[in-house]
C-alpha cells in the first residue's frame, strides 16, 4: 500500500507540472483572443490537458528509471477513467456548481485510478523488477 501511495504522489507531482507548463503556455498563447479572456480560457484548458498527459508521462518514467513493475497500459486507462468518472458525476450530482471541488475530483480521481490501474495486475505490491520471487 506504501508503494501505491508513493506512486500516486509521484504522478500527480509530474501531472502537476505538466499542467503548470501547459497551463502558462496556453495562456500565453490565447492572451489577445476572445476580448482578453482567451489567456483564461487557455490556461484552464491547457491545465485539464495538461494534467492527464503529465500523469501519463510520469508513470512513463516511474517504470523506466524507477523499474516499478507494473501495467503501463492500464495505468493510462485509470487516467481516461479518472477522466470520464469527473465528467459524469459533475452533471448529475450537481457537482458543477462547486468548482473546487470538482477540481479536486478531477485530480484525485485520475491520480488514484492511475495508481490502481498500473498495480492491479501486478501481486506482490509493486516490487523492482530486480526482485526475485
Amino acid at each position: 500500500m506504501v508503494r501505491l501511495g508513493l506512486l500516486v504522489a509521484m504522478v500527480a507531482a509530474a501531472g502537476l507540472l505538466s499542467a503548470l507548463a501547459v497551463g502558462l503556455l496556453a495562456g500565453f498563447a490565447l492572451r489577445h483572443q476572445l476580448f482578453g479572456f482567451g489567456g483564461f480560457a487557455g490556461a484552464v484548458g491547457g491545465v485539464l490537458a495538461g494534467y492527464p498527459l503529465g500523469v501519463i508521462g510520469g508513470l512513463t518514467v516511474v517504470r523506466r528509471v524507477l523499474r516499478v513493475r507494473g501495467s503501463l497500459w492500464l495505468g493510462a486507462l485509470g487516467v481516461l477513467a479518472g477522466t470520464g468518472i469527473t465528467a459524469l458525476v459533475a452533471g448529475p450530482f450537481n457537482v458543477i456548481t462547486h468548482p473546487d471541488a470538482v477540481f479536486a475530483l478531477y485530480f484525485v480521481s485520475i491520480s488514484v485510478l492511475c495508481g490502481f490501474g498500473y498495480f492491479i495486475r501486478d501481486g506482490d505490491g509493486g516490487t523492482t523488477d530486480n526482485h526475485e520471487r
